[in-house]
């Protein structure tokens, strides 16, 4: 007893029989032209601009949440890092940002107990200086910056 090879709309194809029941499987040439016909769409323009809200979001909460810090004053370690650092007073220092530890400025007995290479915090305190002097406005404003962009990195690399 033969059967009648039956193909459904959908692209499914019987495949044994077991019990006497049809089994139907998935035709993957069928899908895959199907697939490839299909024309990709551009992203809908709300998905384009929920990213943009996104960004928004995450500036505004962390203006919000550091803004009580921006007229505040030096704390703890700033008064050594910043006020007594006198290698952040002009860019000619530049280079020893890149040559030697953090804390070198204080001498060589500080310079021989520390290997703190952290050239980027004083190139920061650098630029600090070089827009306002020793205002701690300046500074809490780096700070905040280093924390949104820091933020904004996470969420972008959450996302892809």
């Amino acid at each position: 007893m033969s059967r009648p090879e039956i193909q459904s709309p959908s692209g499914f194809q019987p495949m044994g029989d077991v019990t006497g029941s049809q089994v139907y499987t998935s035709n993957p040439v069928r899908e895959s032209e199907e697939h490839m016909s299909k024309k990709k769409r551009p992203p809908p323009v709300a998905h384009r601009s929920m990213k943009h809200r996104h960004i928004a979001i995450i500036i505004v909460l962390s203006l919000v949440a550091f803004a009580n810090s921006l007229p505040g004053n030096f704390v703890w370690d700033d008064e050594v890092q910043v006020v007594k650092n006198w290698r952040i007073r002009g860019f000619e220092n530049l280079p020893s940002a890149f040559s030697s530890s953090f804390w070198s400025f204080l001498g060589t007995e500080a310079e021989s107990q520390t290997n703190f290479y952290r050239p980027v915090q004083t190139i920061t305190y650098m630029l600090g200086y070089s827009i306002g002097g020793l205002s701690p406005f300046v500074y809490h404003v780096f700070n905040v910056t280093y924390h949104i962009a820091a933020t904004l990195f996470v969420t972008w690399s959450a996302s892809n």
